[in-house]
């Protein structure tokens, strides 16, 4: 979780550097079998209550579905 975080601030910097500053910046930690998610926004982690677990692939093909669709959004 604590890589996934510091590689999540560090795209931050390197967007806002390049002046290409995103309003979040979404991660995603799994061990293969479970699955967290994270989101960066205005200088705050936030961390999915809910673990997904490899049977529940439609939930975790939804989460990725659903950040896509974000930054479409926001592009």
């Amino acid at each position: 979780m604590g890589q996934c975080v510091a590689q999540m601030l560090g795209a931050k910097i390197f967007n806002d550097k390049n002046g290409l500053p995103q309003p979040f910046i979404y991660g995603c930690v799994t061990t293969g079998e479970d699955w967290q998610f994270l989101k960066l926004e205005d200088n705050i982690i936030f961390v999915h209550p809910k673990r997904f677990y490899i049977n529940d692939l439609e939930h975790i093909l939804g989460a990725f579905q659903y950040i896509i669709n974000q930054y479409a959004i926001v592009s």
